[in-house]
């Protein structure tokens, strides 16, 4: 059991060392700082972890040194965001293990799920300059938005790569980045956004390396030429290019009837070309995983950071306080696999929100109490603090549904005036496409 609040950082983020990723990035000259550059990053990510507190206190926490916060401040300004990035693609790994965690793979493969995100930025010097304001028929949003894109283990919500835009960039744009981190053996769910020919084509071309395969959801007016017709209702289709290419896929039509009765259309498109190995019904059903991502974006956003702004008033700063949130939500995510896997339950019945509280609550007895307890009353601790969390576990989800209204229309929408919500199993039909 770590004695310090350092040792269990390095520990929760199974690395042993972090001079390798700073190394690059030391200074060259100048006098030596307070805080040496190992040192500054784990404080960001134990900011995004433990209780409410100044970055100042916290660093005393970690380090025992006193600084002031505008002199975090300051250093953090000075980062190259390239440092924060080499981070991300150190720190954020797979955790998935196939015995154990058989809900995160379909067959051989690893589910991935890929989406973006935005997080609101403060109106502070320079901040619109660098972050431009999205825009509504309203009229301009009230903040900058700064925007991050993830590949996401879904049936862990553990993030393992990230590509944070600190120039506007759009969704695609950062996706397109994200693309060459896709690990090997993983199949990639996507919604809409990314089933279009142009990105599939570019990471069809990255699958084949890393025996990776994707299944997205594509809309209903691209058109394509069915080539050959399946027994299960699929089919094989052709895509033209913009450039002249031509794409080989497979689609798959079908209906979904959810917990209110309503059908919606699905139409997916995927690598998957075989259709004795891969039924129709199955990866129809499978498609469902996708809204894990959506879950664990909701996780970061709403249970981790808590907040509508980023506490940073600087763009860079925004930068580096995001890529914080996303290593603290992996470490977090550790701790739900240890949770899960000492109390022989499935990992997603584990709640987020106690697992962070018992992070919490760990870190304040490692600052206040480590000098005071040996190190096998921190182990009964810890184990009590995991044990309280694994006899919290979630039932069944809570209610919710996603009618198609809004409550105060600017369109001919319809008016959302009663909130409703049901509980049932969805059920799939395979539509078959014709040759």
């Amino acid at each position: 059991m770590p004695k310090t609040v350092r040792d269990w950082l390095d520990a929760m983020m199974d690395t042993d060392t972090l001079e390798e990723i700073c190394e690059p990035f030391q200074p060259a000259r100048g006098a030596p700082s307070l805080l040496v550059l190992p040192d500054l990053i784990r404080l960001c990510v134990y900011h995004e972890i433990a209780p409410s507190g100044a970055r100042s206190t916290h660093a005393a926490d970690v380090t025992g040194v006193r600084i002031s916060d505008s002199a975090i401040s300051q250093r953090l300004q000075g980062l190259d965001p390239e440092l924060f990035q080499t981070m991300l693609d150190q720190l954020l790994r797979p955790m998935a293990q196939r015995r154990r965690h058989p809900q995160a793979f379909y067959q051989r493969w690893r589910l991935v799920g890929i989406d973006g995100a935005q997080f609101s930025v403060p109106n502070g010097p320079g901040v619109a300059a660098a972050l431009p304001k999205a825009r509504s028929r309203r009229g301009c949003a009230a903040f900058s938005k700064l925007g991050v894109s993830s590949l996401c283990e879904l049936g862990l919500h553990n993030p393992i790569a990230a590509v944070v835009g600190g120039k506007g960039e759009s969704e695609m744009a950062l996706a397109h980045a994200l693309f060459a981190r896709l690990p090997a053996d993983a199949l990639l769910l996507g919604d809409r956004y990314y089933g279009t020919g142009r990105c599939i084509s570019e990471l069809l071309a990255l699958c084949s390396p890393r025996s990776a395969q994707f299944l997205f959801r594509v809309r209903a007016n691209l058109k394509r030429r069915v080539v050959t017709a399946f027994a299960d209702g699929s089919a094989l289709v052709e895509v033209d290019l913009a450039d002249g290419g031509v794409l080989t896929l497979r689609e798959i039509e079908g209906r979904v009837r959810g917990r209110s009765g309503a059908m919606v259309r699905v139409r997916l498109w995927t690598s998957l070309v075989d259709a004795r190995a891969h039924p129709a019904s199955r990866l129809l059903t499978l498609y469902r995983e996708r809204w894990e991502q959506e879950m664990a974006i909701g996780e970061l956003k709403q249970t981790l950071h808590g907040g509508a702004l980023l506490r940073s008033q600087k763009a860079r700063t925004a930068w580096h306080e995001v890529a914080a949130l996303l290593v603290a939500q992996a470490l977090v995510a550790r701790m739900r696999v240890q949770v899960a896997g000492d109390a022989g339950v499935e990992l997603l019945r584990v709640s987020f929100q106690k697992t962070l509280e018992a992070a919490r609550v760990l870190c304040v007895v490692l600052v206040e109490a480590a000098d005071l307890l040996s190190a096998a009353q921190l182990r009964h601790l810890s184990e009590r603090l995991m044990d309280r969390v694994a006899r919290q576990l979630s039932g069944r989800r809570r209610a919710r549904s996603c009618p198609r209204a809004v409550r105060q229309p600017v369109s001919p929408w319809p008016r959302k005036r009663k909130s409703s919500n049901s509980y049932g199993e969805f059920k799939y039909e395979v539509a078959t496409i014709n040759q």
